[in-house]
This record gives C-alpha cells, structure tokens and sequence, in this order.
C-alpha cells in the first residue's frame, strides 16, 4: 500500500515521523494532497479532523475509486478512519496507525 503522511502542524511531527518510518510512508504537503490524490491508497493527516476534511472534500468521488483517509489526533491518541473505511481499508489502516503509536482506533 503506498501511504502520504500528512503533517498539518509542527505539534504533529513525532507522530509523523514513526508512520513515516515503521508504514513506509511518503511525507506530503498538504497543499499537495489534490495533484497527489489518485497517486497514492491511502493518506494520514495528522492535526484536526476539520482541516483534513475540508483538504480531501473537493477530491472525494466514490468508495470504489477514492484512497483511504485516516486523521490522528496531533497528540496521538485517536487514529480514526474518515474515507473508504472497508473498501479502501481505513478501517484497516487505522488499526495499523494506531497500533504502531499506541493510539486508540475509531472506526
């Protein structure tokens, strides 16, 4: 699976770096999440649940074409799945973010 971390802010930049390192995850801007959107099966932003949401809003289409979303929390404690949780695996994924930060999974 090839994975975008997203870092909205810098209070999320150790959580950033683990998944970067243990999913072997691309970090991407944000800025860039629309010229990337079909580029990649999933992406993590780390930072609020509104800024995510309004940053993949334009993108969105269908449950069958669109990537995995998961948000976690800046400090850690919530990984939770927001676009394609069974057919595009956040469900999944969000099991596997929060297992390698210790976080609790919202599916």
């Amino acid at each position: 699976m090839k994975i975008a971390v997203i870092q909205i802010s810098e209070a999320g930049k150790d959580i950033a770096n683990t998944l970067r390192r243990e999913l072997s995850a691309k970090m991407v801007q944000r800025t860039d999440v629309g010229k990337q959107w079909t580029k990649y099966d999933a992406f993590i932003f780390i930072g609020a649940m509104g800024i995510c949401v309004r940053t993949i809003a334009p993108y969105i289409k269908d449950k069958h074409e669109d990537p995995a979303v998961v948000c976690v929390d800046s400090m850690g404690l919530n990984a939770i799945s927001v676009l394609s949780g069974h057919i595009g695996g956040a469900n999944d994924l969000a099991r596997e973010v929060a297992a390698a930060i210790g976080a609790r999974e919202v599916i």
